[in-house]
C-alpha cells in the first residue's frame, strides 16, 4: 500500500471484521516510495526489508502472513512473490513457506492497458487510461533493470517465460474484488482465469457499478460517520468493503 493516512480508516475497520469472527489480527502496512523519484525496483526493496524485519525480527512465520494489497499495491505483491522463487540480487531472501493467503484489490496487473474494458469503462471508471499510460511510464523510466526483466517482475496479466510459473509464485488461494466499472476488470479477470488454470483456488468478486478501488473510496467518504459511531460505541454499519475484505480473510484461515 502507499499512503498510509488514507488506509487508517479502511484497516481499522478491517481488524474489527476480522476480530468480531472470533480472530486476532495485527497488521503491518508498507509505506513504500513512489515513482519517479523512486524507479522500480525501489519498491520492491523496501517490500523486501519489510518481509525481513517481520519475519525475522518479530519472528512471524509467513504461514501466518496474509498479504493484502490495493490496486500498484496489488502489483508489488505480486512481484514480490516472484522475486522470492527468483531474486533479483544473490543477497535477496528465498522462499521458505508458503503465505496464509493473497488479498488483492483492483490489482494493477500490467502496463500494456489493453483489455477490453480500457475502452468499454472509459466513461465509467474514475481512472483514466491517459493517467494509467503516465503512471507506468514513470515506474519504469530511470530502472537500472531491462525492459524484459521489468515486464517479468510486473506483468502479471498471463505467463511470462522469463519468470517462474504462476504455479509456483502464488499462493494456495487468492481473493481478489474488483469493480465492474473499473477499466482494469478485463485485465484481472485474465489474471483470475490463468491462476485456476494453474491450479490455484481463487476467489474473485466483481461489484457491479462499482469503480477501481472501491472500497477505499468508501472508507474516505464514510471515514467522519464511522469515526462518530466509534465515539458512540454504537453498530458500526459502515465501510462493509472493508467487512466484506475482512471476511475472506478469515475464510482462507479457516479453510487452513
Amino acid at each position: 500500500m502507499g499512503d498510509m493516512s488514507t488506509y487508517l480508516t479502511f484497516l481499522l475497520r478491517l481488524a474489527e471484521s476480522v476480530e468480531d469472527r472470533g480472530f486476532t489480527v495485527s497488521i503491518f502496512m508498507l509505506e513504500y516510495s513512489y515513482a519517479p523519484e523512486h524507479p522500480f525496483p525501489a519498491q520492491l526493496e523496501q517490500m523486501i526489508a519489510a518481509y525481513r524485519y517481520v519475519t525475522e525480527e518479530e519472528g512471524v512465520s509467513p504461514g501466518k502472513i496474509a498479504l493484502a494489497g490495493d490496486s500498484a499495491g496489488g502489483n508489488l505483491l505480486l512481484s514480490f512473490l516472484t522475486c522470492l522463487h527468483s531474486p533479483l540480487l544473490p543477497s535477496w531472501p528465498k522462499f521458505s513457506e508458503p503465505f496464509l493467503g493473497l488479498f488483492l484489490m483492483s490489482p494493477w496487473l500490467g502496463f500494456s492497458h489493453s483489455g477490453s474494458s480500457f475502452e468499454a469503462n472509459a466513461d465509467l471508471d474514475c481512472l483514466r487510461k491517459s493517467s494509467l499510460d503516465t503512471w507506468a511510464s514513470c515506474f519504469r523510466a530511470g530502472s537500472s533493470l531491462d525492459p524484459a526483466t521489468i515486464r517479468a517482475y510486473t506483468d502479471f496479466e498471463g505467463e511470462d517465460e522469463n519468470r517462474p510459473s504462476m504455479a509456483t509464485i502464488l499462493t494456495k488461494r487468492i481473493a481478489i474484488t474488483a469493480g465492474g466499472d473499473e477499466l482494469m476488470v478485463s485485465s484481472i479477470t485474465s489474471f483470475a482465469d490463468c491462476a485456476k488454470k494453474a491450479g490455484i483456488e481463487v476467489s474473485l468478486d466483481i461489484a457491479p457499478g462499482m469503480v477501481h478501488d472501491w472500497q477505499m473510496i468508501q472508507s474516505r467518504n464514510d471515514e467522519a460517520g464511522y469515526l462518530q459511531i466509534l465515539r458512540s460505541d454504537s453498530a458500526k454499519p459502515h465501510l462493509d468493503g472493508a467487512v466484506e475484505f475482512g471476511r475472506l480473510i478469515v475464510e482462507c484461515m479457516q479453510a487452513g
